[in-house]
């Protein structure tokens, strides 16, 4: 396994383990495991400690160019496709939610009430989510290509 490889399964591993806090955080725990939400949590915490440890040693060992070739023409083609559909998933999550912002507007000027997506608390979490989704989507193409072997 490249050194690129690990660093975008560390990658995922940091961005799920986020964004389970997050969620947590502002969802809270279903009822069935609401008693066991100090192991969850510790657990997050020490999953997010270990990915960024390995993030950081990943990133020294490609600064200091220790241990052969940091990054090579396939690295830089998979790293392309990978910034390339995170991009294209940003750009139509970001036209959806203009046309959703207009839509639910005119709804909310029409009807007298706002509706829960118009409200501004709920587009920040929905802003979030789509930034962790790009995120993870960055890291499982950058996957996705390693295993495949281009």
């Amino acid at each position: 396994m490249s050194r690129k490889e690990i660093y975008a399964w560390s990658s995922l591993v940091l961005t799920l383990a986020i964004l389970g806090y997050y969620l947590i955080s502002v969802f809270g725990l279903p009822a069935e495991v609401e008693n066991y939400s100090e192991q969850i949590t510790a657990l997050i915490w020490k999953v997010i400690g270990i990915a960024f440890l390995v993030q950081l040693v990943l990133d020294l060992l490609d600064s200091t160019k220790i241990g052969g070739v940091a990054k090579d023409e396939r690295d830089k083609l998979i790293e392309s496709k990978a910034f390339r559909n995170a991009y294209y998933f940003l750009m139509v999550a970001v036209i959806t939610l203009i046309v959703n912002v207009l839509i639910t507007d005119a709804v909310s000027q029409a009807s007298g009430e706002k509706l829960f997506l118009a409200l501004p608390f709920m587009m920040f979490h929905i802003l979030v989510f789509v930034l962790f989704t790009a995120i993870l989507i960055k890291s499982g193409t950058q996957i996705f290509y390693y295993q495949r072997g281009i």
